[in-house]
Parts: C-alpha cells; sequence; structure tokens
C-alpha cells in the first residue's frame, strides 16, 4: 500500500522533472550580445487588427519577420551606422518620427518601438519608430512582453516568400537605377534629411539599453 507520507516528494519530483524538460524544449535565446554583434530588439505593444502589418527598414535592408500586435524580434547586425525606418500596411514612416539613426557597436544591445499612428498630427499619419527606453510611456509593458514570450522567428516557408520579395525589391531598385531614378531608399533618406533640416528636434538617435531584457521565464 502506497505511503501516503510520499505524496509531497512525488509531487515535488513530478514538477522538477516536467520544469526540466521546458528548459531542454522550450526556445529560449541569450540575452547578451555577441562580441562580434550588436544586438536590436524590435516591439510591438500596440494590438491594432492583423491585417495591420509592421516593418522596420535597416538602411536598405527589411528587417524580418515583419510584426503584428504584441510581438516582437530579436536581431543580431554587424556593427555600423544604420538609419532606421518604420513601414506597414497602408501607410509609410510618419513625417515626424518614423525613423531613428544609430550607430550600432558590438557587444551592445538596442532597443525601439514601432506602432501605428492613425491620428493625423503633424502633416499626416503613419508608422512611427521611437526608442526602447524610459523615455517611452509603455516601457514597462514592452519590457515585460520581452521578458514573457519568445521572440517571433520566421518559419521555412515565410521565410523563402520574404526573400523573393525582397529580391523583387532589388530587382525594382536595379531597374530604377539604370534609369537614372532615385531608389526607394534613396528618396526616403533625401526625405529624412530635408525635414531634418528644418527641424534638426526630429533628428533621433538610438543608444545602448541600460537595461537588458531577461529571456522569457527568467
Amino acid at each position: 500500500m502506497p505511503n501516503p507520507n510520499n505524496r509531497p516528494l512525488t509531487l515535488i519530483t513530478l514538477l522538477t522533472a516536467i520544469a526540466a524538460l521546458a528548459a531542454i524544449t522550450s526556445p529560449a535565446f541569450s540575452q547578451e550580445a555577441p562580441a562580434d554583434k550588436a544586438v536590436l530588439y524590435v516591439v510591438r505593444v500596440d494590438s491594432t487588427p492583423l491585417l495591420d502589418t509592421a516593418r522596420v527598414y535597416a538602411n536598405e535592408d527589411v528587417l524580418r519577420p515583419y510584426l503584428y500586435g504584441k510581438q516582437y524580434a530579436r536581431h543580431e547586425l554587424r556593427p555600423g551606422t544604420y538609419t532606421f525606418m518604420a513601414g506597414g500596411t497602408g501607410l509609410g514612416l510618419h513625417p515626424k518620427n518614423g525613423w531613428l539613426h544609430g550607430d550600432l557597436e558590438a557587444g551592445k544591445t538596442y532597443g525601439l518601438v514601432i506602432g501605428l499612428n492613425n491620428k493625423v498630427p503633424y502633416g499626416g499619419g503613419g508608422w512611427r519608430i521611437m526608442p526602447l527606453d524610459e523615455s517611452f510611456k509603455n516601457y514597462d509593458r514592452a519590457m515585460e512582453l520581452v521578458s514573457g514570450k519568445p521572440p517571433k522567428e520566421l518559419d521555412e516557408k515565410k521565410q523563402e516568400k520574404a526573400e523573393k520579395q525582397y529580391q523583387k525589391m532589388r530587382a525594382s531598385d536595379e531597374k530604377r537605377r539604370s534609369k537614372g531614378k532615385p531608389t526607394w531608399y534613396e528618396s526616403m533618406l533625401d526625405f529624412i534629411e530635408r525635414r531634418e533640416a528644418k527641424n534638426p528636434d526630429f533628428r533621433r538617435t538610438l543608444k545602448p539599453m541600460t537595461e537588458i531584457p531577461l529571456p522569457p521565464g527568467q
């Protein structure tokens, strides 16, 4: 006959085994940046309809995966100078705060938040990006999101589709260059330069995060 005094011990043993299995099978990542790369968190805390897909451009490249509501992605980028621009379904970047500059250093972590502004302030609505720091009003919510679940990743099928879209965009750029026309990226840089020349406050620079998000469950 089983000894009832062994039940608490059996329960503890079972819970310990489940926790160990979860640690092995759950997605995980290091919160520290590699010595030769910079880490960039792209976070979306709003929850607009699923058709509103958000994307961030890092110079001429598009960071994938795209984000729906309450999702984030973690990217490891080569150190260097970047202009990050917001975009997504239906609207382009916001004419006041739709971009950020950044001199990314190896071994450091950076964060930005992307969101949709459908109001029509400052000459039009659009996608905005903001530094992920304590100046962002939903900073705590963003950090909870990052610490609460693994980053969004592309599956193989979506990765292939995204790559085809990227190559199509590159082919369009080459076609415009062959006709002596600026590419989309070159046009956007010109727009940003004119906006910043008109109002220097529009120029914002991404700085390393002072608080590094922990992996989920830690």
